[in-house]
C-alpha cells in the first residue's frame, strides 16, 4: 500500500491529584527540600533545588534534597507522566515562600527588640534565610 499518512501520539502530563513537599531551616542553617516525588533519572533534583533557591535567595548548591523518605513527607504520589516539576516544584515553591515569609517575620522581630546597649537593624529581605535557621518552631509544610 503507498500513500499518504497521518499519525498523532498524545501521552497525559502533569496529572494530579497532589503532591507533598516542604521546606526546612535546620538549626544548623541548612537549608532542606523534602518532596513525595521520586527520582527517575530527569533532574528533579535539580528543579526542585532551584525553585527553593530562587524563593530564598540562596544558591541551590547549598540546599539538600530529599525524596520520597516517608520519615519527612507524609505521602507522596511519585513520579509519573511528567509530574513531577509541576506539582512537587509548585509545592516546594509555596513552602519555600512560607519560609521566607517566616524569616522576614523573625528578623522584624528580632530587630524591634534591644539587645545590648544598641538595637541592631532587622536585615534586608534579600539577606539569607539560613540567617533565621536557629529559631525554633516546626518547618514549613506545604501541599501543592
Amino acid at each position: 500500500m503507498v500513500g499518504t499518512g497521518a499519525a498523532v501520539f498524545m501521552e497525559k502530563s502533569g496529572l494530579g491529584p497532589l503532591e507533598h513537599a516542604g521546606v526546612d531551616v535546620l538549626p544548623s542553617g541548612e537549608v532542606r527540600v523534602t518532596a513525595g516525588a521520586t527520582s527517575l533519572g530527569q533532574g528533579v533534583e535539580t528543579v526542585l533545588a532551584t525553585l527553593a533557591a530562587e524563593r530564598l535567595g540562596l544558591d541551590a548548591d547549598d540546599i539538600t534534597i530529599v525524596l520520597g523518605d516517608t520519615d519527612l513527607v507524609p505521602e507522596g504520589t511519585g513520579s509519573w507522566a511528567s509530574r513531577s516539576t509541576v506539582l512537587a516544584g509548585n509545592a516546594v515553591t509555596l513552602a519555600a515562600d512560607r519560609v521566607a515569609e517566616l524569616a522576614r517575620e523573625a528578623a522584624a522581630e528580632a530587630g524591634s527588640r534591644p539587645r545590648g546597649r544598641r538595637n541592631e537593624p532587622c536585615p534586608s529581605p534579600s539577606s539569607r534565610v539560613a540567617s533565621a535557621g536557629s529559631r525554633p518552631g516546626r518547618p514549613s509544610r506545604s501541599t501543592g
